[in-house]
């Protein structure tokens, strides 16, 4: 939870649980919490495709619209799920999807090569 010491200086504000498309001029960025839970403080779960939040087709409008509308798009405790009692806390699956979609390896692990799991995605592969 990055400036978690700071909160008494600089309070933590709702507008950085914003999910979609930030732009300046003509440059636009996704900026997903949802992919970043733990720095929040919450277990990180699986979350939706980058495109569920932030639609590659969306027009200059509708991104100025989502601001001017910006609390209908910010995180809600329901999504925000569960607070982490430690911060590599995740959800069940979450590192099999981190090794398998989202992360995919430049270099391969060899064939045989023990990729470490948390013992609950370890458990769940195997009776896949």
């Amino acid at each position: 939870t990055p400036y978690e010491d700071h909160r008494d200086v600089c309070p933590f504000e709702d507008i950085a649980l914003y999910s979609g498309w930030i732009r300046c001029g003509t440059i636009r960025v996704r900026y997903l919490p949802e992919r970043m839970l733990r720095q929040f403080g919450y277990v990180q779960t699986t979350p939706h495709h980058p495109d569920a939040a932030a639609n590659p087709l969306s027009t200059v409008t509708h991104i100025d619209q989502h601001w001017v509308q910006h609390m209908d798009r910010v995180l809600t405790s329901d999504m925000l799920g569960t607070h982490a009692t430690r911060p590599s806390d995740t959800a069940p699956g979450y590192m099999s999807w981190y090794y398998k979609i989202s992360h995919q390896h430049i270099i391969p692990f060899p064939a045989g090569y023990p990729v470490p799991l948390p013992e609950s995605d370890a458990v769940a592969d195997a009776a896949v």
